[in-house]
């Protein structure tokens, strides 16, 4: 009874965190999606806000753990929870949907209520594809930065293979629009600029198309072209636009999307509902 007792060093812990046995009663329910003002991984979960570890890993520049930089951890883990709440707003909204066209088919109305859950889960779903973008774009960051380190090449940045496309397509465009004799056979810039973006577009998706192995945020780039396009035409063509050129577009992603593991970012434009 004498002998000195055998310890472990906290270290051991926090190194191999054991899976937690009882999720289901530990973990508070979710209410409304409060948006990027509050931290999704720390700040809503009161279990871990208390946590001595907290600190730890909100780490500093240059920490490490397993391997990975602390900075990534929290944006991979932050990654995964907002598609977790993501999967549960879109399985809510479906629910939703099916009751009101129960509702439709027997010639009833909405209700208040219904119409507000409805508009409250589509504002959280917009927020969250926000914060789902800015936080995909951190981790596109590290993934740039831990390539090299891993042996492997870095993917090209979205704005690289934009921008070669873009170029392809002037030279199209210039080389189309200049007839023999010189002369310009489109006068308005602001069409030839327009004409010159959507063939850029097609370009990018024959990239996309033919790249084999799709690439998260090279495909993301083809919706921001697409969203840039549409913020510079008239107010007067947007339907037009959107019948004609985003519905497609749409379309084409989402078959792009089945060659490849992007389903979870891919609904950028088709998720609008």
């Amino acid at each position: 009874s004498n002998e000195a007792h055998e310890t472990m060093p906290i270290s051991a812990f926090a190194q191999k965190p054991r899976p937690p046995r009882f999720q289901n009663f530990l973990t508070p329910p979710r209410g409304s999606y409060q948006g990027s003002t509050q931290s999704i991984l720390m700040d809503n979960d009161p279990l871990f806000s208390q946590s001595p570890w907290k600190s730890k890993l909100t780490g500093t520049d240059g920490e490490t753990l397993g391997g990975f930089p602390v900075k990534f951890l929290v944006q991979v883990t932050r990654l995964s929870k907002i598609l977790m709440i993501k999967k549960e707003h879109i399985k809510h909204l479906k629910e939703m949907n099916t009751e009101a066209e129960k509702l439709k088919s027997y010639s009833m109305s909405i209700g208040l209520d219904l119409q507000k859950r409805y508009a409250t889960t589509v504002l959280d779903l917009d927020q969250l594809n926000k914060d789902l973008n800015k936080v995909l774009h951190e981790v596109q960051q590290f993934c740039f930065e831990l390539a090299p380190d891993q042996g492997m090449q870095p993917a090209d940045q979205p704005s690289e293979l934009r921008r070669r496309c873009e170029e392809e397509s002037q030279d199209v465009v210039r080389q189309t629009n200049t007839q023999p004799n010189g002369d310009q056979r489109v006068q308005n810039p602001e069409l030839t600029q327009l004409v010159s973006r959507l063939t850029a577009l097609l370009l990018q998706i024959r990239c996309l198309a033919e790249g084999g192995d799709l690439n998260s945020f090279e495909f993301k780039s083809l919706t921001d072209s697409l969203d840039d396009i549409k913020n510079s035409i008239d107010d007067s063509n947007l339907s037009c636009f959107q019948d004609n050129v985003e519905i497609h577009v749409a379309h084409i992603q989402s078959g792009l999307s089945q060659l490849g593991n992007l389903h979870a970012f891919s609904a950028n434009n088709t998720n609008r509902t």
